[in-house]
């Protein structure tokens, strides 16, 4: 949908994502916030959880978003709540923002906007480098991301006609991740699935069904907005859509992550097992480096993937199925001739 809408339909939300108030208190007690605390939140619509964050714990920070709509309500908020000189926001494109930004921060979010990054993984990739190796949060040794992300609740893959599930809401079903995916992709990006916090069917109705309202009530007030038919369709056409497969198919979770590494004794924290400090009796285990991987493209088999990442391999597809078990070994197996997700990871390179 187009910016302006969804300006429009979440005009009375102070939330822009399916999630409670105190579910977003819960994410910043579990990354263990204070007042020491940096935070950079991307796509921060009306900086809800940014100002209360820095009411609840001190957190200071910088919230980013396109939509100056949103950020003049972002900035009522931080001055309503007194948080001015701690937090501020700024209208920019936030994936850019993120990759000119020169400063680090201890906790980075992005909730609910991971198409900044092109999905999870692209996302995780774009977040970590504004990452204060160390941190000062309580869960993070080596800081913290923090993403939302909407989930497939059932992880078998839809079909068409399943339970009155249409080709286009079963081919819009499977772009989505099952939560083992979400998993696998955090993973596969060499960071840590340390918490989460999932979004229930009521945060579901309160954020979309308050829409619909507000949407109805802008029609009635406003009958010759230029925008008025195409925003009538979409309203009606999201409607029936939550109704008919969304809310029982969708889930929707803020996924709480750290770097992949395991600190064990000592005093000193180190960033390697090669760096400890004999006398210290520290011990760092760390994560073997991620495997390489890919997302597939459109259409992509396992051996139209092997075409193009193992050209001298013959055998390519099955060398790349004997390398990926966890795609054979699913509710829906996937064979070397299976059409892929474009949410399946496929390594391309053997397990160490």
């Amino acid at each position: 949908m187009s910016l302006r809408f969804h300006e429009i339909a979440e005009s009375n939300h102070r939330i822009l994502n399916p999630f409670a108030q105190g579910k977003l208190d819960l994410v910043g007690e579990i990354c263990g916030l204070s007042s020491a605390s940096k935070v950079l939140d991307l796509c921060c619509g009306k900086a809800e959880m940014l100002a209360g964050w820095s009411v609840a714990h001190g957190v200071s920070g910088v919230g980013v978003d396109i939509s100056e709509v949103f950020l003049d309500a972002a900035r009522r908020r931080i001055d309503e709540v007194g948080v001015a000189e701690r937090v501020r926001v700024v209208r920019d494109d936030a994936a850019s923002w993120c990759r000119s930004d020169p400063d680090t921060y201890d906790v980075v979010s992005c909730i609910g906007a991971t198409w900044i990054g092109g999905g999870l993984a692209g996302t995780i990739e774009l977040l970590a480098p504004r990452v204060t190796p160390g941190g000062t949060t309580g869960i993070a040794t080596g800081g913290t991301i923090v993403v939302g992300e909407c989930y497939r609740s059932d992880p078998a893959a839809p079909r068409a006609g399943d339970a009155g599930l249409t080709p286009e809401a079963a081919a819009e079903l499977a772009t989505f991740p099952t939560l083992v995916e979400v998993l696998d992709t955090v993973e596969a990006a060499g960071w840590e699935l340390v918490e989460m916090v999932l979004a229930d069917h009521d945060d579901w109705d309160r954020y979309v069904a308050a829409q619909w309202k507000t949407v109805a009530d802008h029609l009635r007030d406003h009958p010759d907005d230029p925008v008025a038919d195409e925003l009538r369709a979409w309203a009606a056409q999201g409607r029936r859509d939550y109704l008919a497969w969304q809310r029982r198919r969708l889930g929707w979770g803020v996924f709480v992550l750290r770097p992949a590494r395991t600190v064990r004794g000592g005093r000193n924290v180190v960033a390697t097992v090669a760096e400890v400090d004999d006398q210290s009796g520290g011990v760092v285990t760390e994560h073997a480096p991620a495997r390489r991987y890919l997302f597939p493209e459109r259409g992509d088999t396992l051996t139209t993937v092997a075409s193009r990442v193992l050209p001298d391999d013959p055998d390519g597809g099955r060398t790349l199925l004997s390398w990926n078990l966890h795609l054979a070994l699913r509710r829906t197996p996937v064979g070397e001739g299976d059409v892929l997700l474009g949410t399946d990871i496929v390594y391309t390179e053997p397990p160490t």
